[in-house]
Formats: C-alpha cells, structure tokens, sequence
C-alpha cells in the first residue's frame, strides 16, 4: 500500500477496493508535507465548513500518521453533486 492509499484510507476510513486517492496527491519531504486534494461537495453543504474539516482531518491524520508537518494543503471543488 502507498503512502496515498494509506493516508486516504485512514481519512476516509476506508480499507476497501475503492480508490479514494484519485484526486489526491502529495509532496513528501523528510519532514514535511504539501497535499493537494479535488473533490466533489454535495449541493446544499457549506463549501467553506466542508474544506475547512476536511483540511483539519488531512492534517491531523498526516501529521499522526506520518510525524511529518503538514505545511499546506490546498482544496479544489471542481463540482456540485445535485441529490437524485
């Protein structure tokens, strides 16, 4: 397993045959970490609070995960996903 797919899944919580690091990458250093990240909000879901927990989850995990600092992570919302 990859640093991405061990990093994605332990956010996502997922261990499964889904790959949720599409959309992800990083920049690994010897002691820190940049991580880019596009994603999909649901319509209705505040864009800011939404990117805002999810940049706190990438870093907390990261930083526990790895004991690298997590310097920057920056957050694209390249759509809206409308419910059915």
């Amino acid at each position: 397993m990859n640093f991405l797919q061990s990093v994605t899944g332990s956010v996502t919580g997922s261990s499964g045959s889904v790959d949720y690091s599409r959309g992800v990458s990083a920049e690994v250093g010897e002691e820190e970490a940049a991580v880019d990240l596009t994603t999909t909000i649901e319509y209705g879901q505040s864009i800011p609070r939404v990117t805002e927990a999810v940049r706190r989850n990438i870093i907390n995990r990261v930083e526990s995960l790895t004991g690298l600092r997590v310097n920057e992570v920056n957050i694209t919302v390249n759509d809206v996903q409308v419910p059915e």
